[in-house]
């Protein structure tokens, strides 16, 4: 030491040896190192400061050899973002973290910056130790170290970055494509005004010249298209506020000068934090649209117009169709008898033949083909119709343009227009022309059937007047009929009381008897012999109510016999015992009742067909006769039977 100053010595000893080899001496050879003392110690301590970062670096480093492209170093960065640890890496390189794909543009690119030509590499794809992509940009630095020349790489992973990029690039892209795919015009400005984006159907749209729309100015668009708008006032006045207002949407119709009609839609652009980049505008143009709103509200008119009669039903379809078509004249001709006949016309020459003879014409042969194609027919004077068809040369047609009517399923007519000019129906004007002769054809079945019920209502007047007329005299018939029965029935109660007066003042007992034995008819004489008031007393009794049973069963017997077997029972006699309430009427004094004698005639009641249907009687009694006949018999010889005959009559 010298002072407080410290000096290092380097001293190097060596022995003295004898021929014996015995040391007998030694010799010492001192260095002053101090400086090169220093100079170790602020190496180490570079070292260490290289070691603290090249460990703690955020970025991942490796060491490669230039010329072997082989790794030396590798910080613990890396070996997260490649999956390998330090000792491993060591063992690769350069081919063993890329792609084989991209080896040629990597080699290419290290080659690059080892020659000093480039420093960074950007987006270079990395294969991981588990196999899975990755990018990185790769910054580099020139080295040696142990006198080789060496590439220090500086690795930043921007997987995410290229991924969040890629897909920016994907929705750009997909924005572009949308934008020019789209069928409305697209205009995207800044908060300034300017035009950040518009797609080419924007400016087709408009008609916007190119040279204005490569401007970019809003201004200058918005004055361009100004002279187009049958009120560019509104137009301008809608465009300031809602510049003025930048947070509201907004929707409204635009009126064009030659009739088309855009939908407009304004929306501003704000970001999810709420920051305000400009305003979008969709222009959609709907001039088809509100044509067929409007040629719908006129089909709706129609329809709601028809009234009962189809004919002129017909007609209403037949002039709205003409003046939705805008044609020079329509028609609906249909067949009828060989004859082409029109039911339906509009705006028809004056001197248009309503019917004509059908073959030529060119709705007779739409009705013949029977298709449900529109039927179309141009250059109409080069074609053999203007030689067939009179209507073609005589008003000057080129266009004609038809639609097949089916009626219960059978072709009747044409739905047609025409046109002195060259025309082109868009499918909108066909689908009209195909529901005008579809409701035609709905007309016509109703025409038809109510023809048919006119016709079924003729013949069923004619046959109520024949049947009037036949119930008329059938009427008259039944009138003299009931006439004649009234008469005749008259006649009858005459007779019935004629008859009735003179049986019921006749002495003997008469009545009449069903096949069961039960009265059905008597007269009064037979009344006041059984003690009843009226003759419709007895109606449905028999014997049995009015005599004994055994008496009773007897008469039954004879009278049922009689029936079955049919001869009469002519001038029978036949003893009764007289009950008490005949007593009186036989003027039998006897209290215990006496044995009356009774003359009795019974014969069958057969109804027009000859069956039996009961027995008709007549008796009376005789017993004062049979007293007399007993006194003549004692004064005479005749036998007895002869003498009452004799005697009765």
């Amino acid at each position: 030491p010298s002072g407080d100053k410290i000096v290092n010595y380097r001293i190097i000893s060596s022995p003295i040896k004898d021929k014996e080899g015995k040391v007998i001496a030694a010799i010492e050879m001192v260095e002053e190192i101090t400086e090169r003392k220093k100079a170790e110690e602020a190496l180490r301590e570079s070292e260490e400061r290289y070691k603290a970062l090249f460990q703690g670096a955020a970025e991942g480093i490796i060491v490669a050899d230039a010329e072997t492209r082989r790794f030396k170093y590798a910080n613990p960065a890396v070996c997260r973002i490649l999956g390998y640890t330090e000792e491993e890496l060591k063992g690769l390189g350069v081919h063993d973290i890329h792609p084989e794909g991209d080896l040629e543009y990597v080699i290419s690119e290290f080659e690059s910056q080892a020659r000093g030509e480039k420093t960074l590499s950007p987006a270079l794809p990395c294969l991981r130790k588990d196999g899975t992509i990755i990018y990185v940009d790769i910054n580099t630095a020139k080295v040696l170290i142990d006198g080789k020349e060496c590439n220090v790489g500086f690795f930043t992973d921007i997987t995410e970055r290229k991924k969040a990029e890629e897909e920016l690039l994907f929705k750009s892209t997909l924005l572009e494509a949308q934008s020019e795919t789209s069928i409305d015009g697209i205009l995207l400005v800044d908060g300034e005004g300017k035009s950040i984006l518009f797609n080419k159907r924007f400016g087709q749209m408009w008609n916007i010249p190119q040279k204005i729309l490569d401007t970019r100015d809003d201004e200058k668009m918005i004055q361009y298209v100004l002279d187009q708008l049958k009120d560019p006032n509104r137009f301008l006045e809608k465009v300031t506020y809602l510049y003025a207002h930048k947070n509201e949407k907004s929707r409204d119709e635009i009126q064009f000068k030659d009739g088309k009609v855009f939908d407009r839609y304004s929306s501003p652009l704000i970001d999810s934090n709420g920051k305000h980049y400009g305003r979008i505008w969709y222009f959609s143009d709907i001039t088809e649209r509100k044509r067929a709103e409007k040629r719908l509200a006129k089909v709706n008119e129609c329809f709601l117009s028809f009234g009962a009669d189809p004919v002129e039903n017909i007609q209403l379809l037949t002039a709205m169709c003409g003046e939705q078509l805008e044609a020079s004249c329509a028609m609906y001709n249909h067949l009828e008898d060989g004859m082409l006949c029109s039911t339906g016309c509009w705006n028809v020459p004056s001197d248009y033949k309503l019917a004509d003879k059908a073959e030529g014409h060119i709705c007779f042969d739409v009705i013949q083909k029977g298709k449900d194609d529109i039927f179309i027919v141009r250059n109409l004077p080069e074609t053999i119709y203007f030689h067939t068809d009179p209507n073609v040369a005589a008003y000057g047609l080129k266009t004609y343009i038809g639609k097949a009517v089916k009626c219960h399923g059978k072709y009747v007519g044409s739905a047609c227009v025409v046109y002195k000019d060259d025309i082109e129906l868009s499918r909108d004007d066909e689908r009209l022309l195909e529901i005008v002769a579809s409701a035609i054809g709905v007309e016509e079945e109703r025409k038809q059937t109510e023809d048919a019920l006119q016709r079924v209502r003729d013949e069923l007047e004619i046959r109520v007047q024949q049947r009037t007329a036949e119930l008329d005299k059938t009427n008259k018939e039944l009138l003299k009929e009931v006439a004649d029965r009234k008469e005749a029935e008259n006649q009858l109660a005459e007779k019935w009381i004629f008859f009735r007066t003179v049986l019921d003042n006749l002495p003997d007992h008469i009545y009449a008897k069903d096949i069961k034995s039960r009265f059905t008819l008597c007269n009064l004489a037979l009344c006041r012999a059984v003690g009843a008031k009226h003759p419709d007393e007895l109606l449905g009794k028999t014997d049995f109510d009015l005599f004994s049973h055994e008496q009773a069963e007897r008469l039954f017997n004879e009278e049922q016999n009689l029936i079955k077997t049919s001869p009469p029972l002519l001038d029978h006699e036949e003893q009764l015992k007289c009950e008490k309430r005949f007593r009186e009427v036989c003027k039998c004094k006897d209290k215990e009742g006496k044995i009356e004698w009774l003359l009795t005639t019974k014969v069958p009641l057969r109804n027009k067909d000859g069956e039996i249907i009961g027995i008709v009687g007549i008796g009376r009694y005789i017993t004062e006769d049979k007293k007399a006949q007993q006194q003549l018999l004692a004064h005479s010889g005749l036998p007895a039977r002869q003498l009452f005959r004799h005697l009765t009559v």
